[in-house]
C-alpha cells in the first residue's frame, strides 16, 4: 500500500520526483517534491522500500511577515523551514500508547 501511496504522488499536478534527496540523519532517498509561491517542500523515503525518511522545507523567494506590534520579518530565499529524519516506528496497541 506505500509503494501504491508513493506511485500516485507524482501523478499530482506540481508534485515532482527529485532522486537524490537527504534526510537530517544524512540518509540518502528520493523525495517527492512540491513547490508553491514562497516554499518548496519534500517527502523523503527509502529508494528501496519506499519506507519514509523524513521531510526538507526551504524557502524559494524572499517573503516578509508582519509581526505584532507593526514590526516585519523577512525570511531569504533558501532559508531551511524544516528538515527532519524519521528514525523509528514501532507498533502499539491503541491510539495514544507509546512503544
Amino acid at each position: 500500500m506505500r509503494a501504491a501511496l508513493f506511485r500516485a504522488l507524482p501523478m499530482i499536478q506540481e508534485v515532482s520526483v527529485k532522486r537524490d534527496a537527504i534526510d537530517a540523519a544524512g540518509r540518502h532517498g528520493v523525495a517527492f517534491d512540491y513547490t508553491g509561491t514562497w516554499e518548496r517542500f519534500e517527502i523523503i523515503v527509502s529508494a528501496q522500500d519506499y519506507r519514509f525518511l523524513g521531510t526538507y522545507g526551504e524557502s524559494v523567494a524572499d517573503r516578509t511577515f508582519a509581526l505584532p506590534g507593526g514590526a516585519t520579518r523577512t525570511v531569504k530565499a533558501g532559508t531551511p523551514l524544516a528538515w527532519s529524519a524519521h528514525l523509528t516506528a514501532k507498533v502499539v496497541d491503541k491510539a495514544g500508547d507509546r512503544p
